[in-house]
């Protein structure tokens, strides 16, 4: 995929790496237990576009 050329409705170009760990490391944890079958965007809002 090529990077995005403007910014997200967040003001992002894409979704950092850091953010990305951040949303594995969630998701890989307790705290996500109820969480189940769900497809989660990574893409610092360019789906809003």
């Amino acid at each position: 995929m090529a990077p995005r050329k403007t910014p997200t409705a967040q003001g992002r170009f894409s979704c950092s790496p850091c953010a990305r760990a951040a949303l594995i490391a969630f998701v890989a944890s307790d705290d996500a237990e109820m969480i189940t079958g769900q497809m989660i965007l990574c893409d610092g809002g360019g789906y809003l576009h």
